[in-house]
């Protein structure tokens, strides 16, 4: 778990991943805990898929707090 009150505001985390096998396909499998409040803010992964290995949004979630 990362984060914590006044932790990662504004920020990213960033993981990189070596020597990963030859492949065609991969799957990425992670939890996003939206904890506290999280008005107007929003989680979201990107990875290397683009063109020329660009970063690309693969998931991206907004937390709408008016939802219970």
């Amino acid at each position: 778990m990362l984060g914590g009150f006044g932790k990662f505001s504004g920020g990213e985390v960033r993981k990189t991943f070596n020597r990963i096998p030859t492949h065609k396909k991969i799957r990425i499998t992670a939890n996003f805990h939206f904890i506290d409040a999280w008005v107007g803010e929003s989680g979201f992964m990107r990875a290397n898929v683009g063109k020329n290995m660009k970063m690309e949004f693969i998931w991206i979630e907004k937390y709408d707090h008016t939802v219970v």
